[in-house]
Parts: structure tokens; sequence; C-alpha cells
């Protein structure tokens, strides 16, 4: 894993995280979150996983249905943030993974095993996101 701070102004920084082969890619953003102490972050990637599980939430069962695709895929893309929820770093993450079919393929990111690369852009604001439980869904959603 590399890493890079590309901006730092009047609390807002953008950094460059780039995984490589092997690197599962959940684990990585949460203990750089940690590291660099991220509270409001959005991120954007591109690259590729040898595998990947990504995860459909059934709104009757208020469960996610983890989807696992055991093939090498492109990550056409994949955005999500970082917040706070109880003081623990949260990142929610969707993707779009490409098949060598060209069929696509995408949901919540639950892992992805990073071959060759995944290059991820993220930049964090000066304020705090932190999530509350909304009782309707039974999830923790961003509470501005």
């Amino acid at each position: 894993m590399k890493e890079s701070l590309l901006h730092e102004h009047g609390g807002q920084r953008t950094f460059a995280l780039v995984l490589s082969a092997g690197d599962e890619a959940m684990n990585a953003i949460v203990a750089f979150a940690r590291e660099h102490q991220l509270r409001a972050t959005q991120f954007t990637a591109i690259g590729a996983f040898s595998r990947v599980v990504v995860a459909y939430f059934d709104w009757t069962t208020k469960e996610y249905r983890n989807i696992p695709i055991e093939e090498q895929v492109e990550v056409i893309s994949l955005i999500g943030d970082i917040t706070l929820d109880g003081g623990r770093h949260k990142v929610h993450a969707h993707v779009v993974v490409g098949k060598s079919d060209a069929t696509a393929h995408g949901g919540h990111l639950i892992e992805g095993y990073v071959r060759p690369t995944l290059e991820i852009l993220l930049t964090e604001t000066p304020a705090y996101l932190i999530r509350r439980l909304d009782p309707q869904s039974g999830l923790a959603l961003i509470d501005p």
C-alpha cells in the first residue's frame, strides 16, 4: 500500500491511496481512516479485483444478502464515504465491477481482493459526519 497527502488547506485534506495485489480493499480503507483520523470523507476508486463480495440490502428482511464474484473483474466505479459511528470509522461503499464478458455487477462492497491495483482518491472535509440508527430501516444512516 502506498499513500500520499496531495493537498491540505483549511481543514480539507486530499489523499491518494494505492493498494497492491492481495490487499483487501475495505480493511485497507478502514485502517487508513483510523491512522489518519479521517472524519467526513468521500472517496472514488478504479482498479481491479481478483475476487469480490458485493451485497444487496433486502428491505423486507432488513439484511444484506452477500453475492460473491469469484473471478477477476475490473472496478468500473467505486464510490463511498467514511464517517464516524459511535466513535468508530465506518466505510460505506458501492461498487460496479465488469466481468470479462462485459457484464456489470454491483452493490455494497463487502470485500474486494486487489489484483493488480486499486487507485483511491479520498477527500476529507473539515466537518464531521456521524451515523445514527434509523429505526425504519435498522441501518446506521448519516445524520448531518
